[in-house]
């Protein structure tokens, strides 16, 4: 995984976590992994950066994906309150997710 700013790291972790908390039967297909794989990278951020790219890539890019673009996706305007970034930031780290974890999925 790249480097990424406090505020775009900040974003991730709260995005894994909307959806740990938002957790039910379809999850495990819409984001590749187990309840469990989701906690474990929230709760060992910011190591998981380093100690799990591949499994922090799908997450992540999943996460963000579903949350903007997906069937769960939520209005523009509550961005703000659940990652702490705006839409358009949201996108646009989305983007990079995409860009940076080609290589991992």
């Amino acid at each position: 995984m790249i480097e990424f700013s406090a505020e775009e790291s900040q974003a991730i972790q709260r995005a894994l976590t909307y959806w740990i908390n938002k957790w039910d039967w379809e999850c495990p297909t819409l984001f590749g992994l187990e309840k469990s794989q989701m906690q474990s990278l929230a709760e060992d951020w910011p190591r998981s950066l380093k100690e799990q790219p591949q499994l922090l890539s799908v997450a992540s890019l999943s996460s963000f994906g579903e949350l903007l673009y997906g069937a769960s996706a939520v209005p523009r305007s509550k961005i703000m309150g659940i990652l702490g970034i705006s839409y358009e930031q949201a996108c646009a780290l989305c983007s990079v997710l995409r860009r940076e974890c080609r290589g991992d999925l």
